[in-house]
């Protein structure tokens, strides 16, 4: 054996360590460099599930959101469409024949606004030939009650307010009796039919004489001196007493024309 062997044996033998050393030293990183890669890749997972959740989350509130906006759209219209419904404008379109229908369909919407409102204002459009005189003054009592209540109450005629709803123009609160510009208001004595016994008769024409003289004092009383009881006579008697919204309002029987 030469004296170089013993050191290049040492020599191998530390080489050889420092292989195994080295070695092991990449098979430590490689272990460390997969749990690193195992934790990044759950961390990763993690990371993608957080981001799903969100997107989940953030798709909800916008389906929430346009929901929410859908429904003020909706509450939008259905005001709009309410603030348009002349019904809530406390305005009755009497069109019609007066009759027990006609006047119990306004004092049922006149007593629905009082219920709702205690003090609002109130309109009652007439179109209308006329037609029952005691059920004409039912409707004319019921609208001065409401009016004791405190509701101002507008009359208007449209087209034409004829006999009792030419009465019932005047059950109007002060002020508040108008004739559109192209109607007509209709004045004549209470009519009405009768048959049976004479005495009957008699007794029917002395109530028709009443109810006469109940309309001529309402509407002498509601022109404010204006139409006097003669000229009333001269021009209703017998006849029909036709107005135009300028001579009403001369007459002191309607206080505006529109």
């Amino acid at each position: 054996m030469s004296n170089r062997e013993p050191e290049i044996e040492l020599a191998l033998a530390q080489a050889a360590k420092y292989h195994a050393e080295v070695a092991e030293i990449a098979a430590r990183t490689a272990r460390s460099a997969q749990q690193a890669l195992l934790r990044d890749s759950l961390r990763l997972k993690e990371l993608e599930l957080a981001v799903t959740k969100a997107e989940i989350e953030l798709e909800s509130q916008r389906r929430y959101a346009r929901v929410a906006e859908l429904e003020l759209e909706h509450k939008e219209r259905d005001e709009t469409l309410l603030r348009a419904d002349w019904r809530l404008k406390h305005i009755f379109h009497f069109i019609g024949a007066v009759d027990a229908t006609t006047t119990g369909a306004a004092m049922d919407r006149i007593n629905q606004w009082d219920s709702e409102d205690p003090t609002c204002d109130m309109t009652i459009m007439f179109n209308s030939p006329g037609g029952g005189v005691l059920n004409g003054m039912a409707l004319f009592d019921y609208i001065r009650f409401m009016r004791n209540k405190g509701h101002r109450v507008t009359c208007v005629a449209l087209g034409y307010a004829a006999s009792m709803a030419g009465i019932l123009l005047q059950a109007a609160s002060d002020g508040c009796r108008v004739m559109a510009r192209g109607s007509w208001l209709l004045i004549h004595e209470v009519a009405f039919s009768t048959s049976g016994k004479i005495g009957e008769v008699e007794d029917m024409y002395k109530f028709g004489e009443r109810l006469k003289q109940q309309a001529a004092d309402i509407f002498i009383e509601r022109s404010g001196g204006k139409l006097t009881r003669a000229v009333l006579a001269e021009n209703w008697t017998r006849k029909d007493w036709w107005l135009s919204p300028a001579e009403a309002l001369a007459l002191g029987i309607i206080d505006e024309v529109r």
